[in-house]
């Protein structure tokens, strides 16, 4: 066997081997958890965080998806966005059976990621889509956090559900809001509660600790598509590699951002060591 021989059957086992793990990756989920304590929480509260389905389905109906999220059996359930796509014929529809399916039995509370930003300030492009989403998640009886917040009062945590322009996802280039455009849109946070803010880019996390999140829910990100041991993950949306987030947990101050893996893929249907991911942050109460 010459030498030429060797390394094209080197190359086909390589990409023989990254397809597969691919193939895997982009069809499982895994579980991943956190803590984070504060005496402003006045009594433990376990959350589910779902980002990026972009209308992916585990099983049929997202069978899977929900035995894993009912054996969590967490207190309630936290959508961070993009859960369509805004160029697919789906048009929200998985996505709105799986929050119809989680309704029945906890409390969902919804933000939007860059793909409802985009069906919404577009109607002219895709019309009718964000308004028939917004309808029927609001007749699950999830509620839908649009540059606002709800206050579950009897953990004493107020969830703001941020809404950046869809300027502020753009591929090429950066324009960051910074802290008073934030200010601007959700007013100064409750200072004798326990901020989570649900805020789909987690780009700007400098500017979120900056208003003061207490924590912040991401995605966007897909887990940088492939990910690294030690590097992380390798390419963000916006075409940057190796980003600064990518998935996990970051701290600036005492302002704590957990990162999602997200759930499905879009465009390029790409996952490399790095399956979907199915967030669980618990929060305790240090409350004497």
């Amino acid at each position: 066997m010459n030498t030429i021989t060797l390394i094209i059957i080197i190359i086909a086992i390589l990409i023989l081997f990254f397809a597969v793990v691919m193939a895997v990756d982009t069809h499982r989920f895994k579980i991943r958890e956190y803590e984070i304590s504060s005496d402003r929480i006045s009594r433990d509260l376990d959350i589910v965080f779902l980002t990026d389905l972009h209308s992916k389905r585990f099983g049929r109906n997202n069978l899977k998806l929900i035995d894993a999220i009912n054996g969590i059996n967490p207190d309630a359930v936290f959508v961070g966005g993009d859960m369509y796509t805004a160029a697919f014929s789906d048009k929200g529809e998985v996505a709105v059976s799986l929050i119809g399916k989680l309704s029945e039995r906890y409390p969902v509370y919804c933000a939007n990621g860059n793909h409802e930003q985009k069906t919404k300030e577009r109607p002219e492009e895709f019309p009718g889509i964000y308004d028939a989403y917004r309808r029927l998640v609001t007749e699950t009886g999830a509620i839908l956090i649009e540059n606002d917040s709800v206050l579950i009062k009897e953990n004493n945590v107020r969830i703001y559900g941020l809404e950046l322009p869809f300027r502020y996802y753009r591929k090429l280039g950066r324009e960051n809001p910074g802290v008073e455009v934030i200010k601007d849109i959700l007013g100064d946070p409750h200072e004798d509660e326990f901020s989570v803010l649900m805020a789909h880019n987690p780009q700007y996390f400098d500017d979120y600790a900056g208003w003061g999140a207490d924590l912040t829910l991401s995605g966007h990100v897909h887990g940088g598509l492939v990910r690294l041991p030690i590097i992380g993950g390798v390419l963000s949306p916006n075409y940057r590699f190796f980003p600064k987030y990518s998935g996990g947990r970051y701290e600036i101050g005492p302002s704590v951002m957990v990162l999602s893996c997200g759930l499905g893929t879009h465009h390029i249907p790409l996952r490399v060591f790095n399956p979907g991911e199915l967030t669980c942050v618990r929060l305790r109460s240090e409350k004497k």
